[in-house]
């Protein structure tokens, strides 16, 4: 299984902002350290053919006959059930596309190992690596928009 946000932004949320929340006491600010960042990296994913998703998000719920507690909640159980039978049940299907649960206008696909060969990667670097301000820029929106203060590293001397 391979997980993928479509926006940077998504993608910050799924890796790096249960870190920060779990950290965080109730109601103090939001914080992450220069150094945590610095230990991921970005990269771009393209479909190089047509990708069959479930989804697992907006009127696809309801089609379903199930709600977001699917998806977005924090026991992994349910979730991975109804991954496994569309995985099984449906050969057809690539992945998943699901709403984030930390930001439900925010998507992410979960893509089977079998449709792995349909995508390209371009690694963009690591992130808040000074040598790509417009990465750098980016992540600081990110953090900027939900509300994260940036810890700079300071140099030992």
């Amino acid at each position: 299984m391979c997980y993928l946000g479509l926006t940077l932004d998504c993608c910050y949320l799924e890796v790096l902002h249960d870190e920060v929340v779990q950290d965080a006491a109730p109601g103090a600010q939001l914080t992450i350290n220069e150094a945590t960042i610095r230990q991921y990296k970005a990269a771009i994913s393209k479909a190089t053919e047509p990708l069959v998703l479930a989804q697992l998000a907006d009127q696809g719920l309801a089609q379903l006959g199930v709600d977001q507690r699917l998806t977005a909640g924090n026991d992994y159980a349910i979730s991975m059930e109804w991954s496994e039978a569309i995985h099984e049940d449906h050969p057809i299907v690539d992945g998943i596309i699901y709403a984030s649960r930390h930001d439900n206008l925010s998507y992410s696909v979960a893509l089977f190992e079998r449709s792995k060969h349909k995508m390209a990667w371009t690694e963009i670097g690591r992130l808040r690596d000074p040598r790509i301000p417009d990465l750098s820029a980016e992540i600081k929106r990110i953090l900027d928009k939900y509300g994260v203060q940036l810890i700079p590293d300071f140099p030992i001397t």
